[in-house]
């Protein structure tokens, strides 16, 4: 016993456990953040991939580009520092199922004047008939 007398008091903080949780919860939320990226990444090019025959045509992308330049570039730009941020912080992810490589760059070809050209093939819509 030592100079104040009372009970041992048994440890009520358990670091390990809460450095596990933390670690878990954020992971959680850096997984929604990919989606919520991929999300909105699909809702905005509309491709035949993840929106069938409700797809945008490539003019009408081109023509929504064309009618708001500068916000759309914007809106690019901020997609290209995610993706640079996500490539370059977690490394590890990119490829996965959980942040596939189509979504490192818009869906479609462009030329020198950045005006779109094709469709990458991995944004056509997908068949499921094919290879049955």
């Amino acid at each position: 016993m030592g100079f104040y007398n009372h009970e041992e008091l048994t440890a009520s903080f358990d670091a390990n456990l809460n450095a596990n949780l933390r670690s878990k919860e954020a992971g959680a939320i850096a997984e929604k953040l990919l989606r919520t990226y991929i999300d909105g990444y699909e809702k905005f090019w509309q491709t035949p991939k993840t929106h069938g025959e409700r797809a945008l045509s490539m003019e009408n992308v081109q023509a929504m580009l064309d009618a708001a330049p500068a916000a759309m570039n914007e809106i690019l730009s901020d997609g290209a520092n995610f993706v640079q941020f996500v490539a370059t912080t977690y490394p590890e992810q990119v490829g996965t199922d959980l942040f596939p490589n189509r979504y490192l760059s818009i869906p479609y070809e462009t030329d020198e004047a950045g005006r779109l050209t094709s469709l990458k093939p991995d944004w056509e819509e997908e068949n499921p008939e094919e290879g049955a």
